[in-house]
């Protein structure tokens, strides 16, 4: 048999899961790698892929042309296009399906551009497959009209901090463990970025200063100039340091209001994943003649941060309240006042936590639910659940609206093993369109 005739070749391992044909070749899934073999030569390429660690791969199909390759794993296809001349694989996209426990697949239907298949275990689906353009689609068969779900950027340890630059038609985030600040440009779906000297917790541009960003590094916020480019960054100045009295503390999050100022809050030093020291953070204003005001005190991890249509709400979480924060907005002085809670998730029977949130032009908030795989739609006036989309990864961390038309919202995400395995996408950050809404531009910082 071909799949004993491979292990014997190379190993002596049975988790051989997956056997393909084609051509010369003899394609196999063994663990989440693919073992291809030449026939002739007997000769075997072990390709392996990120984006498959942890997946158990139980079918392999090709494309008409036998330029994409369609690896089925754990409720999830990924297809990937082979790069000439070389032993590797090019991620193209992943479509998911609510099908678990795969017991197997048919093939039902191949085109130029498509390819139609039956997937059945606990279920049973039929997809077609548009086999062009990178995306992650979710499958949301309650409703003609779903959102579509569409990772658009390789994953990184914990994204965070999304925020969509209008002028430059460009996503900047960050990833905080891994210290780097991050750019992606839709219209050419390049991502970059580089790696600065610390904890990064947000990047907000600095208003008419090309190139500038104003960072949360650690406890400092930073000036930096960047432009664009991988790996190019410099930490030019610090405008502030805060929290000296709790050294360890770390900046979480942190947003420009409409006139520039800069809201931003800490959290308590986190020692293993998950775990960290409760109610050492604060939520802070800084304007832009560099005065530090502290607005909260006593947090477990600042997050959240928008301001409504009138400007006159500001929306703030404390993660571990499980429940959000209205306060009262003066636009004139930036001061908050008046806090109430106008939303709870254990009052709707929500797991996880309230992460990085934004608001619509309708006044209904956008809020990443981390450890509940999903975004929330939420109307604050009412304290009403009015909608839940599913991400693909459990730890949803932020989300702002971006776009030509401010239409598309944009998610970050995290791939933290906490004591349950993670895998990809997530990490990645995905792009949220057919919401049938919009945002608002995201204001940038201002400092003399």
């Amino acid at each position: 048999m071909v799949v004993d005739l491979i292990r014997n070749i190379r190993f002596t391992r049975t988790d051989v899961t997956a056997v393909k044909l084609y051509e010369e070749y003899v394609i196999a899934g063994i663990g989440s790698s693919l073992f291809i073999y030449k026939k002739d030569t007997l000769e075997v390429v072990t390709i392996h892929h990120k984006i498959l660690d942890g997946q158990k791969i139980y079918g392999i199909e090709f494309s008409k042309d036998g330029s994409k390759l369609l690896i089925f794993g754990d409720q999830r296809i990924t297809v990937f296009k082979a790069k000439e001349n070389e032993n590797d694989l090019e991620f193209v996209k992943q479509i998911m399906t609510d099908v678990s426990d795969v017991q197997g697949l048919d093939l039902i239907e191949y085109t130029e551009n498509t390819i139609t298949i039956c997937i059945f275990g606990k279920g049973l689906e039929v997809l077609t497959i548009q086999l062009e353009e990178r995306q992650l689609v979710q499958n949301t068969s309650n409703t003609s009209m779903a959102p579509q779900v569409t990772a658009v950027t390789e994953p990184v340890t914990l994204g965070e901090g999304p925020h969509w630059d209008h002028r430059e038609q460009a996503l900047y985030f960050v990833s905080i463990f891994d210290r780097s600040i991050h750019k992606y440009v839709p219209a050419t779906k390049k991502h970059t970025r580089s790696v600065l000297d610390d904890l990064v917790g947000f990047i907000v541009p600095i208003e008419g200063k090309p190139n500038h960003f104003v960072v949360g590094l650690k406890r400092r916020i930073a000036e930096v100039i960047w432009d664009g480019q991988d790996g190019t960054a410099k930490v030019i100045r610090t405008i502030a340091e805060i929290d000296k009295h709790n050294p360890e503390n770390r900046l979480n999050d942190g947003k420009a209001d409409p006139r520039g100022r800069l809201f931003a809050g800490t959290m308590g030093y986190e020692y293993e994943p998950g775990k960290f020291y409760h109610k050492k953070g604060a939520l802070y204003r800084f304007d832009p003649d560099g005065k530090v005001h502290t607005l909260a005190e006593n947090i477990d991890i600042s997050n959240g941060l928008c301001w409504d249509v009138e400007e006159k709400a500001f929306y703030y979480a404390d993660s571990f309240e499980y429940a959000i924060r209205r306060y009262d907005y003066d636009i004139e002085t930036g001061d908050i006042s008046n806090p109430k809670f106008v939303f709870n998730y254990k009052d709707h029977g929500l797991e996880g936590i309230v992460d990085g949130m934004t608001i619509d032009t309708e006044g209904n908030l956008w809020v990443a639910n981390f450890d509940g795989h999903q975004v929330l739609k939420i109307d604050p006036k009412k304290g009403k659940l009015l909608q839940k989309i599913r991400i693909p990864a459990l730890q949803v961390t932020s989300a702002t609206f971006g776009g030509p038309n401010l239409d598309i919202l944009y998610v970050t995400s995290a791939c933290m093993n906490r004591g349950v395995e993670q895998k990809p996408p997530c990490g990645s950050t995905f792009q949220l369109s057919g919401l049938g809404v919009k945002g608002h531009p995201n204001a940038n910082a201002r400092f003399d």
